[in-house]
């Protein structure tokens, strides 16, 4: 329905003739697949190059898009603070938030609190940077926005994930973790801490090398399949 209503709205309301040159629009890509979604983000950067565009939307898959195909736009979070205060915020890469996440959080819990959350904050950013590794070789393969989806919804475990964005494949094996040991010796400890912490309790003994070691290592599986694929 959504996508019925904005091809019936959009060119009405972008007319040379329409005395408005701006367009708001409220969560337009509910029910939308991958595939539209992607398409959308085109259509209103194209919009924006001659009239003002501002998207209101709980879906994080438009501001995905947007980065992904680095479009030329502004992102803000908006949330709601203590007391009601609204705050509003740059919208960072999914990577970069869940490392800032794990900054903020381990400076202001216990030592014991830390260990049980920070692994599965870490995980997030690699997770991210895998999904973003994954995704930049999958589309230079020619690969569509359906089945990209569809590798990702296989790949269930960090591991089969990271084997996705390295080798191109959901079978990790040892590949990962001699991967890893040989491009980011730090984070094996790193790799293997994120995957237990999320069924077990684990120990972080130090806070804020972990979250760099994470940096790290998400930086280094995103630049891999930039460079070559992940295949050095």
């Amino acid at each position: 329905m959504n996508s019925l209503a904005l091809s019936l709205f959009l060119p009405r309301a972008t007319t040379q003739e329409s005395p408005f040159r701006f367009l708001l629009l409220d969560d337009p890509v509910q029910a939308m697949d991958p595939a539209k979604v992607a398409g959308l983000a085109r259509l209103l950067s194209d919009i924006a190059r001659d009239r003002q565009v501002v998207v209101f939307t709980h879906d994080t898959r438009l501001v995905e898009e947007i980065r992904y195909q680095r479009l030329p736009a502004t992102c803000l979070e908006i949330t709601r603070g203590e007391r009601s205060k609204v705050v509003v915020l740059p919208k960072t890469d999914p990577v970069t938030q869940a490392l800032s996440d794990a900054r903020r959080f381990s400076k202001r819990v216990s030592r014991e609190i830390c260990s049980e959350v920070l692994p599965g904050l870490c995980r997030q950013a690699i997770e991210a940077a895998c999904k973003d590794a994954a995704r930049h070789r999958m589309i230079a393969q020619g690969k569509g926005l359906k089945e990209i989806e569809e590798r990702f919804e296989d790949a269930e475990k960090l591991a089969e994930l990271a084997a996705l964005a390295l080798f191109d494949e959901s079978s990790p094996d040892k590949n990962v973790d001699n991967w890893v040991r040989k491009h980011c010796p730090d984070a094996v400890q790193i790799l293997r801490t994120c995957t237990k912490g999320s069924h077990e309790h684990v120990v972080v003994n130090n806070p804020d090398t972990f979250v760099s070691q994470t940096q790290k290592l998400a930086t280094r599986i995103r630049a891999a399949a930039e460079k070559n694929g992940g295949r050095e």
